[in-house]
């Protein structure tokens, strides 16, 4: 309790500096708890089936300094990341998430610190809700924006000595968007520069992604390929994957669906969350979207959500799951699931959400014991 008190006292005090360097403090912020029971979500046949029950919550704190003519200093902090039962680990407290300066210069913006790249829809690894040292220029030209960035993946200063403290591992990207018509269309080249004496691998990344409202259809879809030694496969193939979804409201039921495919070893952002149990950002979930080296994966989900009213939704989903030559005596691995959600709004700026998922394997095991997931969350925003 007390080091909580002296981490708040410690973030009156830096406020009380800020409001004196900037015209205009914001906070905001959100709070949650959930709690997650999880049977068999390993779907392995050990004895020990890893099964797993326990609450965590979240705590953040956004601020944003306004210093006049569009210049803010931006910052997100982290606390009380914390999880209990069952041995969960907690996160360092505090944990800043991002914090940089945003400076518009006459036509070009510059950002620079620690900043959090969202790039894409989610299905690019390492370009989305990741952060990174960074220096950023933007410029936009009508409904077109050019951005080029450079970012820190690893810093080698702590732990080599001498000239080898510049062997690090950076980005370098250029980047673009632009809206043709009801189009956004969005594109990506970045290079891995990787001097480290230990790995010293490069590779490039390119990616595109697109969204659209057609006929009252909500399309997006991204293609990512990725070359070079970092990302090849152990055949020298160079790992790609793609999705595409569709959502189409009519009256208060809206459909959706998504098909997802990688390739030769693609692995999915782990924010790429498709269901219940694919994508690892979420508590609930097995694993992330991805193919072994010179094999191929795919998903197809169908779902809809229905409103009940304007406080409570339900939802349910069907997905299809098959991995190439992954499973038992090689052969191809699949999995059925079915997934069911409910929402409720409790106030204004506070929600409840439960979330079920059950999937059948088949192949993934001997046995093939599927696996059981359930997870409830209120959440606070502020």
């Amino acid at each position: 309790m007390k080091k909580y008190l002296v981490l708040v006292l410690t973030l009156i005090f830096v406020l009380s500096l800020a409001v004196a360097a900037f015209a205009e403090v914001k906070l905001s912020g959100d709070a949650r708890v959930r709690g997650i029971w999880k049977n068999n979500y390993d779907m392995d046949t050990d004895a020990d089936d890893e099964d797993d029950r326990y609450y965590d919550q979240r705590f953040r704190l956004k601020v944003v300094g306004d210093a006049g003519n569009g210049i803010e200093a931006r910052a997100r902090l982290e606390f009380a990341n914390s999880a209990w039962g069952n041995g969960q680990a907690t996160k360092d407290n505090p944990l800043v998430e991002y914090a940089y300066l945003h400076i518009p210069i006459a036509s070009v913006t510059v950002d620079a610190g620690l900043k959090t790249r969202d790039y894409g829809y989610g299905f690019l690894t390492d370009m989305y809700d990741q952060e990174f040292e960074t220096i950023e220029a933007s410029m936009t030209f009508d409904t077109v924006t050019v951005t080029a960035f450079t970012d820190k993946v690893t810093d080698t200063r702590a732990a080599e000595t001498g000239s080898d403290n510049l062997k690090d591992y950076d980005n370098y990207g250029l980047s673009v968007s632009a809206k043709v018509g009801e189009i956004n269309i969005g594109a990506l080249i970045a290079s891995q520069k990787d001097a480290r004496p230990a790995t010293d691998v490069d590779g490039n990344i390119y990616d595109i992604n697109a969204s659209a409202n057609i006929n009252n259809i909500a399309i997006k879809a991204e293609l990512a390929y990725l070359t070079g030694d970092i990302n090849e496969d152990t055949e020298g193939n160079d790992p790609m994957g793609f999705f595409v979804s569709a959502a189409m409201p009519m009256g208060q039921i809206n459909v959706h669906g998504a098909i997802a495919y990688a390739a030769d070893g693609y692995t999915a952002d782990d924010d790429f969350t498709p269901t219940v149990f694919i994508g690892t950002d979420q508590n609930t979930a097995a694993l992330d979207f991805a193919a072994t080296d010179d094999e191929s994966s795919y998903a197809v989900v169908v779902g809809a959500d229905y409103s009940v009213n304007d406080d409570l939704g339900v939802s349910a989903k069907l997905a299809y799951l098959s991995q190439d030559a992954m499973g038992v005596g090689g052969d191809d691995r699949t999995a059925i699931e079915f997934d069911a959600g409910l929402s409720y709004k409790i106030a204004a700026n506070a929600s409840y959400s439960l979330d079920f998922g059950y999937l059948s394997p088949s192949d993934w095991t001997a046995e093939d014991d599927a696996a059981i997931a359930l997870a409830h969350k209120v959440q606070i925003s502020f």
